[in-house]
């Protein structure tokens, strides 16, 4: 029977480079020993690795083995140590400034998607895994191509293992998959079972059974069950837990109870059936509840950025508006202060009959006028300058005297100049005034005559009225 899980069980176990640390040091020599074995042994390399863990160091030497860890882990078909693993890797780095580390992450990513069955995530991040692969030095790029080659094609609709177990082949043939080599046949000799028995069974009798490691047992039970060998001390072995390739172990226990059944043995038959119930539960139930977690801390994050975002945005947008005001607030400031030095200036000004006003006199009537022009009293036909004077408590000449030098102004041209204003401000803002007769304008604004008006608002404008509102509508 094929599984499916040792055509996976491949790609992530190629997700990452083997390369050789420097062994001055326990760390390098003992990182060094966890690669070794991480196709071999990968119970044996977590525990190295997590020995590691506990030495100083470099943030990328951590996320190294951190990722080694995560291989290892799904090499075993603990899946959900593998995803809280990977959530824990995502939460402390969201960017790798190491093209390696950052590569790898990519792939790593790929591999446990994939795993999960979450199909297009899983291509996104094979495509991500493609875009950062050139950038890799040469000598990276000859050790990733292989795993990039069967990741691409376990992607694919149709199965293609013609193809695969050539790239397979291929890859035997060089020096940086010695330390896989014996998986490498594994996953050959597994790719033939079922199309070419010969040949399956002629490159698991490649690999060594010298020694007493996981991927040695497995390929003995491989061997037994192709050559339909009774397996009953490899049943021991894998109910003692000591084979890694979990889908393995459902033909394994099969064969078991089909052994026992032959023997007429009910309690050994009731005892493999069992486990064999709990194999297929177990393997499913632990992908189910780590594709759950992964979902789960994704959404989680989605959500988190997603309000970081409208936060951010918010916070923009209430920081142009506090420009803006500032800005506004800065602007009518400067222009009071523009007006009140230039009222200042003029604060020495001679009167006909060369009688300096007082500084104090002058400030006080400005601001009557200041206040004057907010009253729109200027609208009142009957305004002259001695009502105006009567009304800001000065005389007459005082008054003249500062209008004349504060507004560059006569009397007269500054009241029409503040009628016209008014109306334009009307016309402008009131669209009902667009239709009302000019001398109805003229009589609005305070001009006793339509002729009047006229001629003020030409020379305010350089427009007729009629020209004016013409140009509005």
């Amino acid at each position: 029977m094929k599984c499916q899980f040792t055509i996976l069980f491949f790609c992530i176990a190629m997700a990452f480079s083997n390369p050789v640390f420097p062994q001055k040091t326990d760390t390098g020599r003992l990182l060094n020993e966890a690669n070794e074995n991480l196709y071999k042994h990968p119970e044996k390399s977590i525990k190295l690795y997590n020995y590691i863990l506990k030495n100083p160091l470099t943030p990328e030497l951590k996320t190294t083995v951190l990722l080694k860890k995560i291989e290892a882990a799904r090499l075993l078909g603990t899946y959900q140590k593998a995803v809280n693993l990977f959530i824990a890797l995502r939460k402390r780095h969201t960017n790798f400034s190491n093209d390696s580390l950052n590569f790898s992450h990519w792939l790593q990513t790929a591999h446990l998607l994939k795993a999960l069955d979450l199909e297009t995530e899983s291509q996104k991040a094979l495509t991500k895994a493609k875009e950062k692969y050139p950038e890799l030095p040469k000598k990276l790029r000859e050790e990733y191509s292989t795993d990039l080659e069967l990741l691409v094609l376990d992607h694919k609709a149709e199965p293609q293992t013609t193809v695969e177990i050539n790239i397979l082949k291929n890859a035997l043939n060089h020096s940086y998959a010695n330390h896989k080599r014996s998986w490498y046949l594994y996953q050959i000799g597994s790719l033939y079972n079922g199309m070419n028995q010969d040949s399956a069974k002629y490159y698991l009798n490649k690999i060594s059974e010298k020694q007493n490691l996981p991927l040695t047992q497995i390929v003995a039970v491989k061997k037994a069950i192709l050559n339909n060998q009774p397996i009953t001390s490899l049943s021991k072995k894998m109910a003692h837990g000591l084979f890694y390739d979990n889908e393995l172990k459902i033909p394994l226990l099969i064969k078991a109870i089909h052994h026992w059944e032959n023997k007429k043995n009910i309690d050994s038959i009731s005892k493999y059936t069992q486990q064999l119930e709990q194999a297929e539960t177990s393997l499913n139930l632990d992908k189910r509840k780590a594709k759950v977690n992964l979902l789960e801390h994704t959404f989680k994050q989605k959500n988190k950025i997603q309000k970081q975002e409208k936060g951010q945005k918010k916070m923009y947008l209430r920081i142009a508006i506090s420009l803006l005001s500032f800005l506004i607030l800065l602007f009518f400031v400067y222009s009071k202060y523009r007006k009140r030095k230039q009222r200042l200036s003029q604060s020495t000004v001679v009167d006909p009959k060369s009688k300096i006003i007082p500084h104090k006199t002058e400030v006080e009537i400005l601001k009557k006028i200041g206040d004057f022009e907010d009253s729109q009293l200027y609208l009142n036909p009957k305004m002259r300058i001695a009502l105006l004077a009567k009304h800001l408590e000065t005389n007459t000449r005082y008054l003249s005297t500062i209008i004349n030098a504060s507004k560059d102004k006569s009397f007269n041209a500054y009241i029409n100049s503040l009628r016209i204003q008014y109306i334009i401000g009307k016309l402008n803002s009131t669209p009902k005034y667009l239709t009302y007769k000019i001398s109805y304008l003229a009589k609005e604004s305070g001009f006793a005559s339509q002729s009047s008006f006229t001629t003020a608002f030409k020379e305010e404008t350089g427009l007729t009225p009629s020209v004016y509102i013409k140009n509005i509508t």
